[in-house]
């Protein structure tokens, strides 16, 4: 009773290891482009890095419509459709709909593989490739390339004879019309690594045409390039000092063998001018630039220094005898400035 069950089970792996191989990142594909802006100046873009091992997959719209795809390579989904022969297998992006058609019993349905040359393979969901071959790149915004995204158009794959569902008829040629599907690469800086899904849309202003709206940093101009302001602080001030620790420090440990931080009575000093310097503004001046606070303006002083920067003189013989002891060290003790 077990065996239908397993027989099941390995026919439904092999349909989904068969319909789902590998994504294929395509080095050929030139998937690097370059604009001018209005300013002069050139918009470089590079979007090889975008391609993943597995699909970017759109899921279902309003359409009923689910879309595998890749950039710079070929989505890993094998269209294989039961109802007709695709003149592709493979491509930049397929759409599918509808459910899996049955593989085992009366009523299977089996499709040739043509590509990895196998037949009586099960069949793929009801599926178009939407495009095929090398992208033509365009600003979605000439006014504004460094923000303003990308648009990549694959185009190309023709309608078979067989095919259900035929694109309309093109008065030039008067052969069903070619599927086209457009990449649109929105900027989003936040998105640094694999582009992020958005929408898809179908038959857009042409009814086999059809719009995939990714978000990734790699839509933005000049992305990658250049240093950021990280960077720039890096380097004009991070490096230079730890290369003058580095320096200076060995100095000192080779003339005195001991590690210890290089001028270090500067450094104390301007720590110490810095903390009181922030003080003084702080407190709007009622505390002094040195370690002593001035008393406030109402409350004069009898032991530090006048505003004028003399030393107070009392009145009466026990101020003349304090002054007649007084020497030049102790005039300026408590003063505003210490002693370096």
């Amino acid at each position: 009773m077990m065996l239908l069950p397993r027989a099941l089970l390995f026919a439904a792996s092999t349909l989904l290891l068969l319909q789902y191989a590998s994504a294929t990142c395509d080095p050929t594909k030139v998937c690097e482009v370059t604009f001018k802006g209005p300013d002069g100046d050139s918009y470089n873009y590079a979007f090889h890095d975008l391609c993943q091992e597995d699909d970017y997959v759109f899921p279902e719209n309003k359409g009923g419509h689910i879309y595998n795809a890749q950039i710079c390579g070929n989505s890993a989904f094998n269209c294989l459709p039961a109802g007709w022969e695709n003149n592709f297998q493979y491509g930049v992006a397929v759409q599918s709909w509808g459910g899996m058609p049955s593989c085992t019993g009366p009523a299977a349905q089996h499709c040739t593989d043509k590509v990895n040359g196998q037949a009586n393979v099960c069949c793929s969901k009801d599926c178009q490739v939407l495009g095929e071959g090398h992208p033509v790149y365009t600003l979605q915004d000439p006014s504004n390339p460094k923000t303003g995204g990308i648009k990549i158009s694959h185009t190309n794959v023709a309608t078979p004879p067989t095919d259900l569902y035929t694109c309309p008829i093109d008065p030039k040629t008067g052969e069903p019309g070619d599927r086209i599907v457009h990449y649109y690469m929105h900027c989003d800086l936040d998105v640094t690594g694999p582009a992020k899904v958005m929408q898809s849309v179908d038959n857009t202003s042409y009814a086999c045409e059809y719009e995939l709206h990714f978000a990734t940093a790699h839509a933005c101009g000049n992305y990658g390039e250049g240093l950021s302001a990280g960077m720039y602080f890096f380097l004009i001030v991070i490096l230079p000092f730890l290369l003058y620790l580095i320096i200076f420090g060995s100095w000192n440990y080779y003339k005195t063998r001991r590690i210890e931080m290089p001028h270090k009575r500067f450094w104390v000093s301007l720590c110490s001018y810095i903390y009181h310097g922030a003080l003084y503004i702080f407190t709007c001046g009622r505390v002094s630039p040195g370690p002593n606070a001035h008393p406030p303006a109402d409350k004069p002083s009898f032991a530090g220094a006048s505003s004028s920067g003399s030393t107070y003189q009392g009145t009466g013989p026990a101020a003349a005898t304090a002054s007649s002891k007084a020497t030049p060290a102790a005039a300026f003790k408590g003063s505003s400035y210490t002693e370096l």
